[in-house]
This record gives C-alpha cells, sequence and structure tokens, in this order.
C-alpha cells in the first residue's frame, strides 16, 4: 500500500464518508454487511457497517441496525456533495458464520439489497 495513503478502519455499527483520496477504508466483516457507497462526478465516497438488519436500538445501540446506517451514510454523503441519482453500491459480508445460528447474514443482506433497490441506487456489485 503507498504510505502516503491515510488507512480508516471502520467497526460494527458505525460509519465514514470522506472527499479524501488518500483514505483507504476499510473493515472486517462475516455475518454483518458493509454497504460501500460513492458518487463518482462529486469524488466522494463511504462505507457502513451494520450488525443486524432492524431492531429498537435501546441504549445507543441504534447504530448496529441496517436502516439508520444506510440513512446515515446516504445522507453523510449528500452533505458533502453527492447527488443521490448518481449514487453507485457496492456490498459485502452476509456470511453465514454457523449452521446453529439463524440465517443472520442472509437477512442482512436481503436488506441491503432492498434498501437500495427501494432508493433507485444502482449496485455494482454484490457480496
Amino acid at each position: 500500500m503507498n504510505a502516503s495513503l491515510k488507512v480508516h478502519h471502520v467497526i460494527q455499527g458505525e460509519y465514514h464518508v470522506s472527499d479524501d483520496p488518500g483514505i483507504v477504508l476499510t473493515t472486517i466483516l462475516g455475518s454483518c454487511v458493509a454497504t460501500c457507497l460513492c458518487d463518482p462526478v462529486a469524488r466522494v465516497g463511504g462505507i457502513n457497517h451494520f450488525l443486524l438488519p432492524s431492531g429498537e436500538g435501546k441504549n445507543g445501540m441504534e447504530f448496529r441496525y441496517g436502516l439508520l446506517a444506510m440513512e446515515l451514510l446516504v445522507n453523510g454523503l449528500l452533505k458533502m456533495g453527492a447527488n443521490r441519482t448518481r449514487l453507485e453500491a457496492k456490498l459485502f459480508g452476509g456470511a453465514m458464520m454457523n449452521d446453529n445460528l439463524a440465517k443472520i447474514g442472509d437477512s442482512n443482506a436481503h436488506f441491503a439489497i432492498n434498501f437500495l433497490k427501494d432508493e433507485n441506487i444502482k449496485c455494482l456489485s454484490l457480496f
């Protein structure tokens, strides 16, 4: 990696937006999903990392849910000059981590795909 690049690691329940071409946004996923969005004309982009598709989000835990994570990411990019009609997405994650657990990864993936579809955001790649 280029020594002049800055790395920003996004953990569970976080999101980050930037217009800095010298920043690399990273995360580590399992059943969680990360959505990468960018406006190639405005040259702004970002990533979120959510744990579950939906929930009540009590005690400051609302950031772990898909709907808020997606809204924060989109709105953060719009505040930086992105145009909603130019947004492009790539989705990552949604793995089946354990056969004995609920299909959390599947639920996260379906939520993210449906969110992008409902918001008319073009998805360039899936998982």
